[in-house]
């Protein structure tokens, strides 16, 4: 029986380690050659240029949310998100007692006195909650931008 460290006898390989390959210099040579005319046609075949394009777009998107991040990071940023945040839940809550309040007229059979009295007062102070928010958008562009890379919801 043959040893594990005898890798060739009688024309088979023996035992189970790897098979060591030699090659000349020319043959290295060529086989880099190969390897770069293969990698060049692959840059230019479509699967390669969506792949580059792919990449440019993370490599955009990585620096997009850094600058995005170290705007949230300051003082004035998490200031200015937390403003925001309040302003959100301000129209989000005004929205939310509006339906509560037409479920319970309409439970109570009163539709009529919510869309005479509440839901026109409901939908000023909506209209000013939004309007104080689109205000702040406005003023503070940068941090409405670094809200949504990072993927917070802006209404």
């Amino acid at each position: 029986m043959a040893s594990r460290r005898q890798w060739w006898r009688a024309g088979r390989p023996v035992g189970d380690g790897p098979l060591r390959l030699w090659f000349t210099a020319a043959a290295a040579e060529r086989l880099t050659a190969l390897g770069a005319k293969a990698e060049e046609a692959f840059t230019a075949s479509p699967d390669g240029q969506r792949l580059a394009a792919w990449r440019r777009a993370q490599e955009e998107l990585q620096a997009a949310e850094a600058a995005a991040t170290a705007i949230l990071r300051t003082h004035e940023g998490r200031a200015r998100a937390g403003e925001r945040a309040g302003l959100k839940e301000t129209a989000n809550a005004i929205a939310a007692a509006d339906d509560a309040q037409r479920e319970r007229a309409e439970n109570s059979g009163e539709l009529g006195l919510y869309y005479r009295e509440q839901q026109p007062a409901n939908e000023a102070r909506l209209a000013q909650a939004l309007a104080r928010l689109g205000t702040f958008d406005a003023q503070h562009p940068r941090i409405v931008a670094a809200l949504a890379i990072l993927g917070a919801h802006l209404p």
